[in-house]
Protein backbone atom coordinates (compact mmCIF):
# COMPACT_ATOMS: atom_id res chain seq x y z
CA UNK A 1 0.00 0.00 0.00
CA UNK A 2 3.08 2.24 0.36
CA UNK A 3 3.37 1.98 -3.42
CA UNK A 4 -0.16 3.77 -4.09
CA UNK A 5 -0.44 6.12 -1.65
CA UNK A 6 3.24 7.61 -1.67
CA UNK A 7 3.59 7.26 2.19
CA UNK A 8 7.03 5.34 3.52
CA UNK A 9 6.66 1.97 4.73
CA UNK A 10 8.57 3.06 7.57
CA UNK A 11 5.45 5.31 8.33
CA UNK A 12 2.67 3.04 7.92
CA UNK A 13 4.72 0.26 9.87
CA UNK A 14 5.21 3.02 12.68
CA UNK A 15 1.61 3.37 12.31
CA UNK A 16 0.48 -0.21 12.78
CA UNK A 17 2.35 -1.26 15.24
CA UNK A 18 1.27 2.19 17.41
CA UNK A 19 4.88 3.36 18.30
CA UNK A 20 3.48 6.74 15.97
CA UNK A 21 0.21 7.58 17.95
CA UNK A 22 -0.48 10.80 16.06
CA UNK A 23 -0.10 10.96 12.35
CA UNK A 24 0.07 14.16 10.63
CA UNK A 25 -3.55 14.74 8.73
CA UNK A 26 -1.63 14.98 5.51
CA UNK A 27 -0.42 11.59 6.03
CA UNK A 28 -3.94 10.14 6.94
CA UNK A 29 -4.63 12.10 3.34
CA UNK A 30 -2.13 10.44 1.45
CA UNK A 31 -3.14 7.27 3.08
CA UNK A 32 -6.88 7.52 1.85
CA UNK A 33 -5.58 8.19 -1.00
CA UNK A 34 -3.81 4.66 -1.45
CA UNK A 35 -7.06 3.25 -0.58
CA UNK A 36 -9.62 5.03 -2.42
CA UNK A 37 -11.31 6.48 -0.09
CA UNK A 38 -12.40 9.92 1.37
CA UNK A 39 -10.52 11.63 4.83
CA UNK A 40 -14.71 11.62 5.74
CA UNK A 41 -14.54 7.77 5.15
CA UNK A 42 -11.87 7.29 6.98
CA UNK A 43 -13.54 8.90 9.89
CA UNK A 44 -17.20 7.60 9.52
CA UNK A 45 -16.55 5.03 12.30
CA UNK A 46 -17.69 4.08 15.55
CA UNK A 47 -14.30 3.70 17.10
CA UNK A 48 -14.25 7.96 15.68
CA UNK A 49 -17.65 8.95 17.61
CA UNK A 50 -17.09 6.86 20.72
CA UNK A 51 -16.10 9.13 23.38
CA UNK A 52 -14.88 8.44 26.52
CA UNK A 53 -16.71 9.38 30.06
CA UNK A 54 -14.83 10.85 33.00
Amino acid sequence: MYKSSGVPNSTLCALMSETTLLPKLHTLHHICEGLGITIREFFDDDMFNETEQD
